[in-house]
């Protein structure tokens, strides 16, 4: 890595917000979680009746939601009212404790603040003040957090006290130290989500940056962070944030020559290139299909592997002309050629490895029923998807967005068209269909 790298990414200001998460203690009994109490802030005979009941009654209606995720979603309220019975049985020297210490060590806290405190103080070297000052901040973000009674408004809401808690932390730092935690990621006790070292490191590793565009590729990372800190919900985040991302995949292009351009088009973007295909993931995706052996996965990888080097190396008029579709089918000729016919009964129905077949079956069905195709084609009588693009974004939790568009031919009883459809999804809503186009630069109504 460059040396002048992290002096010149310390002269750049960054931030973004943490997802946060919500621990259970799943299967705890009673008196285990009052012993971890007990344990933490010392209990009298009487608060240990009374924490028992508290308790028990908080486990009795947390079990009987059926599953661990209305346990998560629908039972915080439940754990907010038991914890807020705790606390109040509590001596003022107990609750301090009991405030900053995380529910997982039998506390209230849903952050580890003491953690938090460290983390930071490992980072920049907090003097004993900043110690004091950068407590108060993270248990008045803990507490504004925990106000809130489902874990959506938590993520969406909780962003702006988030953002707050940073600026906070910040101004409370000393230049030097500023600069420390601006080009730090979150996880590591800093200020911004991408780690804008290991961002530019990744790509350096890659196409072997000159200095100047060390620099240039810090810049764009950065403001990648600044747009994605101003949109002000994680769900905008997650769908708005892709285009950013795409933008910012572009601006890097263009300060790369066309030899290191030549390896960034063909490396994919876990390894800080811009491709979408990656032979290794794409094997990934038939193995979680059809449980590849482990003498099947290096072949599957090496055919999917000329796949892309072979639709790279085509021109706009070879793709046009169906050359593409030509080599993808041979590909999935060779790949299905190589498992067993049980593999091949599965490979068959989902030959391409894709996490959408929900999403293509509802557009799919959308399209078949919506009162805007059917006044321009007549009744539907045949849907044939011809393409799509599909953006996946993970975040925290397993949480995991989806957004693009398939493209299907549509065949009617009084006519036939094709028609675009775009399409997104988050964690917190089913799919919506946003748009619709058809080939002849009309749009319809969805």
């Amino acid at each position: 890595m460059k040396s002048c790298l992290r002096p010149l990414l310390a002269a750049l200001v960054v931030g973004l917000a943490l997802i946060p998460t919500i621990a259970f203690g799943a299967g705890m009994n009673t008196d285990a979680a009052v012993d971890r109490l007990d344990q933490l802030v010392s209990l009298t005979a009487d608060q240990r009746i009374q924490a028992a009941k508290i308790l028990a009654d908080e486990i009795d209606a947390l079990q009987a939601f059926p599953s661990l995720e209305d346990r998560t979603i629908k039972g915080m309220p439940i754990r907010q009212h038991a914890q807020a019975q705790i606390r109040a049985l509590l001596t003022p020297i107990q609750q301090k404790i009991y405030d900053t210490t995380p529910q997982r060590r039998g506390g209230g806290a849903l952050q580890d603040i003491n953690a938090a405190v460290e983390r930071l103080d490992k980072l920049v070297n907090l003097t004993g003040d900043q110690k004091v000052q950068a407590t108060d901040v993270f248990t008045m973000q803990n507490n504004s957090l925990q106000a809130f009674s489902s874990l959506e408004e938590r993520m969406n809401k909780g962003m702006p006290i988030r953002q707050h808690a940073r600026a906070q932390i910040r101004a409370l730092l000393t230049p030097e130290q500023q600069k420390i935690y601006d080009i730090t990621p979150l996880r590591l006790g800093g200020g911004t989500l991408q780690d804008i070292n290991a961002a530019v490191e990744r790509l350096d590793q890659l196409v072997n940056l000159t200095t100047d565009q060390t620099v240039q590729a810090a810049a764009i990372f950065i403001m990648q962070n600044d747009a994605v800190e101003a949109l002000p919900t994680v769900e905008d985040r997650i769908m708005k944030g892709m285009d950013i991302r795409q933008d910012t995949r572009a601006q890097i292009r263009a300060i790369l020559t066309p030899a290191q351009l030549k390896i960034y088009d063909t490396s994919p973007q876990r390894l800080g290139g811009d491709a979408m295909q990656d032979p290794a993931g794409i094997a990934s995706r038939i193995d979680k299909v059809v449980t590849l052996t482990d003498d099947q996965i290096a072949p599957v990888s090496a055919i999917y592997q000329k796949e892309i080097d072979a639709l790279q190396a085509l021109s706009a008029g070879g793709r046009a002309n169906g050359q593409a579709a030509a080599i993808q089918k041979s590909a999935q000729a060779q790949v299905r050629a190589l498992l067993t016919p049980e593999q091949q009964q599965k490979f068959d129905a989902n030959p391409n490895g894709s996490e959408d077949l929900e999403e293509r079956a509802f557009v799919s069905v959308f399209l078949q029923t919506a009162p805007a195709v059917i006044a321009r084609v007549g009744a539907v009588t045949r849907v044939v998807q011809t393409g799509y693009l599909v953006h996946v974004t993970g975040i925290d939790a397993g949480l995991k967005a989806m957004k693009g568009n398939y493209v299907f031919y549509v065949q009617g009883s009084a006519d036939a068209a094709k028609f675009k459809v775009y399409w997104e999804k988050s964690p917190f809503a089913p799919i919506k269909i946003v748009k619709i186009e058809d080939f002849v630069g009309g749009t319809i109504p969805p």
